[in-house]
This record gives structure tokens, sequence and C-alpha cells, in this order.
């Protein structure tokens, strides 16, 4: 019996969707099941390879394998995660505040003075 229990791995096997032989790799690198969860790439993340696929690279990278395929191109970012077609600045007036004077409201509106300067 090894350090983890076997729903353990059946469970890292399960979320993320890994093969029997990357649950061996896995096991001979001494991963924890528990934490294969979180190497789990999201969508804003898309230089993160799949579990399965880094468990080979960790695997080969450590028993000296010659490098696999040459990776996939990276996912394109999602369509949220695009830069936007405005300014923030947009429609937005600044106040500029004076050390004893005035503070400007906006074109045509008064202006209000403020309360306790000499």
């Amino acid at each position: 019996m090894g350090r983890f229990r076997e729903e353990d791995w059946a469970a890292a096997k399960r979320e993320c969707r890994l093969s029997a032989e990357e649950v061996r790799m896995a096991r001979e690198l001494g991963f924890n099941p528990r934490k294969l969860a979180k190497h789990v790439p999201s969508p804003a993340q898309p230089w993160k390879l799949p579990v399965g696929e880094w468990v080979r690279e960790m695997y080969g990278k450590s028993h000296g394998a010659p490098a696999s395929e040459p990776r996939r191109p990276p996912r394109r970012p999602p369509e949220h995660a695009q830069e936007p077609d405005f300014s923030f600045d947009d429609g937005f007036e600044t106040l500029e505040v004076t050390r004893c004077g005035s503070i400007p409201i906006g074109p045509g509106t008064r202006s209000r003075t403020r309360i306790g300067c000499g």
C-alpha cells in the first residue's frame, strides 16, 4: 500500500481526466493526488498544459526520455479577456481640488467653496 489511498487516485483520475498510464507516472513521480486538481488550467491560463500532458512532460524530464512531439499552440484567451474597444476615461469628468478655493463641478454649473479656508 502506498502513501495515498486508491480512492484519492481514482478521484484525481476522474477530476483531471487522466489515463491509467498518466496515473502510474504521477505515482512514480510522487505527486499528491489531492493536489493534482489544482494544476488544471482555467480558460484564463492558456500557457498551462492539461494535467495529463504536464505529468508526461515531467516524467520524461525525470527519466531522461527524449522530448516528445512539439507542444501545441496556446489557446486563445476568452473574448471577455481581450482589450475593450473603449476608454475607461470616456464620459467621466475629473474634479480638480485647489488648496483653498473652489471645486469645479463641471461645465456650466456653479462651483462650491471649501469651508474652513482662511
